[in-house]
């Protein structure tokens, strides 16, 4: 399970809402978000950066793995090694950050599970 965020959601909702309403005042995006985040007092500026990049992934103008679709794979993660003692309580460390390799991992724990890798896809 993913640690929960430090920053309340209005916090991030208002860090990317400020970055996009002062983008053009400044020279590059980068000092864009230094400001944002001494602004909001946010520690770095890479917190209000990866804000931002998931924010236009979701809103479809960047390509990547939305934030609906995470959810839906470690869903299908988590349903197809619950109740697997074989295959252990949770996936690999490097599963859970790598949505391709999460995906064959859940494919091979539902062939191992003795059901059809497919169903449910």
């Amino acid at each position: 399970m993913a640690r929960p965020s430090r920053y309340p959601l209005e916090l991030r909702r208002r860090a990317v809402r400020m970055v996009a309403e002062v983008r053009d005042d400044y020279p590059n995006e980068t000092a864009a978000l230094q400001a944002v985040a001494d602004k909001l007092d946010i520690g770095s500026r890479e917190t209000p950066r990866n804000r931002v990049k998931q924010h236009d992934i979701d809103a479809g103008t960047r390509p990547g793995t939305t934030t609906e679709e995470s959810a839906q794979l470690t869903s299908m993660t988590s349903s197809a090694i619950g109740g697997r003692s074989s295959l252990g309580s949770s996936p690999p460390f490097s599963v859970v950050y790598s949505t391709p390799v999460m995906l064959l991992y859940v494919l091979v724990a539902r062939r191992v599970g003795g059901g059809s890798p497919w169903v449910g896809l």
